[in-house]
């Protein structure tokens, strides 16, 4: 390293310094869509359990079990 020149060696720095600021972007980046699509598989797991549970209150009142049955046919 002592033998280049002061050109490559800022050169040189200003280049691991953009690599290493575009690994850290990509690393948050990452771990945000990460989150976020965690975020919304939970949400729509959620909703689809309300929805099916909510569909399913009339069948179990009168204790019938073929509504039931179809619903989670559909949701499979």
């Amino acid at each position: 390293m002592n033998n280049l020149s002061l050109k490559w060696k800022i050169l040189l720095s200003v280049t691991l310094t953009c690599i290493a600021a575009v690994i850290a972007t990509t690393l948050v980046t990452v771990r945000t869509g990460i989150a976020t699509t965690e975020s919304a598989i939970i949400e729509d797991t959620r909703t689809l359990a309300q929805v099916l549970g909510e569909a399913s209150v009339g069948a179990m009142t009168f204790d019938d079990s073929a509504p039931l049955t179809h619903h989670w046919v559909l949701c499979v």
